[in-house]
């Protein structure tokens, strides 16, 4: 991703829960994913947010609180889950269309994480126990 200086892995074909993605990512470090044998790790919320596009309120500096400095269920509100539903992967530089994993916890709620919907370029939290797709980064 030119944009933000940031190297993506592919979208995972299976969705898993927050533990499991994130020692998905970790283990990319061992299997020199890519050509790059380190640096890889489930991407915080911030950083999954510069693949959002064409959503004003969830893309990098919108309007939705959710940030990797505001981590808490208050920096949530309708401003981050305002756009349309598009099955067409509008919102994702990627065309993404899934949801999502990002590292960031929600620092209010235990056993929880926030994660996109690249559906609506939508940003959720979810319990990690719950499944979606992952895509690291480094």
């Amino acid at each position: 991703d030119s944009a933000s200086s940031l190297t993506w892995s592919e979208k995972t074909t299976d969705a898993m829960n927050w533990n499991d993605a994130d020692d998905y990512c970790n283990g990319l470090n061992t299997s020199n994913y890519g050509g790059f044998s380190n640096g890889w790790h489930l991407p915080t919320i911030g950083e999954l947010r510069t693949l959002i596009q064409n959503c004003e309120n969830t893309v990098t500096d919108g309007i939705c609180g959710v940030t990797d400095d505001c981590l808490e269920s208050s920096c949530q509100s309708t401003r981050c889950y305002f756009c349309a539903n598009d099955a067409n992967g509008k919102y994702s530089k990627f065309r993404d269309i899934d949801s999502i994993w990002s590292s960031s916890n929600v620092s209010d709620i235990a056993d929880t994480a926030w994660y996109i919907s690249f559906y609506g370029g939508k940003i959720y939290r979810n319990e990690k126990t719950q499944e979606h797709n992952v895509r690291c980064v480094r």
